[in-house]
């Protein structure tokens, strides 16, 4: 047989050494060859902001800016000029009051708006536009405030709810629209758009209204 031929039987001997891959017919998928995975793509950077805060950073005042310290309102007076007018201690309080509920912890640059807001609040008028100084003809004719004289270093005695309006440049105030705060009565601190821990009190410049 072609069997003895001894060079065809060591080629078939040779080809029993090869181990060919078998077919699984429970799982063909086995059989196939292993194919390499790409890694997993690493998850994108989150990025942390706040609509908000980019209003913030564009210095649109935020609530979180609004001052939070208790003060002193007192409308407790010995200055015979802010009697005689006939000064209202509960008109001067509430105007107060609502200046702080809405004053910031630093200045805006808005106090005649600040104040105004605060009047129309406390039922006291404050509807007509004006800047700072331009608030000294407007309060003028409201029939809730009587302006007085006083001499400069009576300006950390008034009561609260008395108007102090800055002319321009006075005081080193603006020299555009000069300034507007009101008196909080505890001889410290006045309010506008914030809360002036520094009542200056100039040579000339000045103008003070009494709530009556």
């Amino acid at each position: 047989m072609w069997l003895n031929n001894p060079i065809v039987y060591s080629e078939l001997s040779s080809l029993n050494r090869f181990t060919f891959p078998t077919f699984n017919f429970a799982s063909p998928f086995l059989c196939i060859p292993r194919i390499p995975f790409f890694p997993l793509i690493p998850p994108m950077p989150t990025f942390n902001f706040k609509f908000g805060n980019l209003l913030t950073n564009n210095r649109m005042p935020s609530r979180t800016s609004l001052c939070s310290k208790n003060y002193t309102i007192s409308t407790e007076t010995d200055l015979a000029e802010v009697k005689a007018v006939g000064y209202n201690p509960e008109k001067g309080r509430r105007l107060t009051q609502q200046g702080l509920n809405s004053a910031h912890s630093k200045s805006t640059g808005y106090c005649a708006s600040y104040v105004k807001k605060a009047m129309q609040k406390a039922g006291l008028g404050g509807d007509e536009s004006g800047h700072a100084y331009q608030c000294v003809r407007i309060l003028h004719n409201n029939p809730n405030f009587k302006e007085i004289n006083i001499n400069k270093e009576d300006l950390k005695r008034l009561p609260a709810g008395c108007i102090v309006v800055y002319e321009r440049g006075a005081a080193g105030y603006s020299k555009e629209y000069g300034h507007i705060e009101i008196a909080l009565g505890d001889g410290q601190h006045n309010v506008s758009d914030f809360v002036n821990g520094n009542i200056r009190t100039p040579n000339s410049g000045v103008h003070v209204f009494v709530p009556v």
